[in-house]
């Protein structure tokens, strides 16, 4: 099961980060790239909340804690705070560095092989929205006054 998690992460990643031509985002018309964004904010809040659990399941577990659940569960909550401060920038250069720092943390927490890799098709989706999208000009009127 974990080398399915696996393959399906490296297949969405090909798929989301390989060459074509362009962002097949902003292929999408404004209210399909906004229900992409919610979507993608909606695993991302799943996957965090995962993360909490964890951290959680380490404190309530004083006499066998482990460094490695910490970091995962840190890795993981860190993650999904980035990526969603990601969602809600969206368009430009910081909004899209974000989502791919949030993105890699939360990739790097699930690889290591645990009962948790088994949530990696969940951020394996997140990487559909890791494309910059340029700016959107603001349409500048003129004041007649």
């Amino acid at each position: 099961m974990l080398l399915v998690a696996y393959a399906f992460l490296a297949v969405v990643t090909a798929w989301a980060l390989g060459p074509r031509g362009g962002p097949w985002l902003l292929r999408l018309s404004e209210p399909g790239q906004q229900r992409v964004q919610l979507a993608a904010g909606v695993l991302d809040t799943v996957v965090g909340a995962l993360g909490v659990a964890v951290l959680g399941l380490q404190l309530r577990a004083a006499d066998h804690v482990h460094v490695l659940g910490w970091m995962i569960g840190a890795l993981i909550s860190l993650g999904a705070v980035a990526y969603a401060a990601g969602l809600l920038a969206w368009r430009g250069g910081q909004a899209v560095g974000l989502r791919i720092l949030g993105w890699v943390l939360m990739v790097i927490a699930l690889v290591i092989p645990s009962t948790l890799t088994l949530a990696l098709p969940l951020v394996a989706l997140l990487a559909t929205t890791l494309a910059r999208l340029p700016e959107q000009q603001a349409a500048q009127g003129r004041s007649t006054t």
